[in-house]
Parts: structure tokens; C-alpha cells; sequence
């Protein structure tokens, strides 16, 4: 299972929500020089981080949507 950022959310809805999901993981591999910064889009990162957390919050459905 996977928790992606929903493509139809606008740029600055990601940017908060991935702001405060990098609060609570390590992000450091979607900064600049890490392993999974390319592509280096918004959404990318986001779906990144968000599934990151997802995976390491029991993979339940309210993980999920409680990002962005």
C-alpha cells in the first residue's frame, strides 16, 4: 500500500503539508544531494514524505489522510 499526494491539490497546499510531515520524519533524502531529490517536483516530494509517513504510522487509512 502507498499514501500519494492527491495531483489536484494546489502548490502551496503541498507546501504546507510537507512542511509539517518533514516535522515529524526525516525528509533528508528529498533535500538537495539526496537519493530520492530527483525529479524535483513538489508533488514528488510530497508523495515521497507522505508515504514515508504512512509507512512508518502503522500504514492505516487515517496515516494517510491526515497529510495534506
Amino acid at each position: 500500500e502507498w499514501c500519494i499526494a492527491n495531483s489536484s491539490i494546489r502548490s502551496y497546499a503541498f507546501e504546507v503539508a510537507l512542511g509539517e510531515t518533514c516535522q515529524k520524519i526525516d525528509c533528508s533524502a528529498i533535500r538537495e544531494g539526496g537519493e530520492c531529490f530527483s525529479p524535483n517536483t513538489l508533488p514528488w516530494h510530497a508523495s515521497y514524505a507522505f508515504n514515508l509517513y504512512f509507512q512508518n504510522n502503522g500504514r492505516t487509512l487515517a496515516a494517510c489522510h491526515a497529510l495534506g
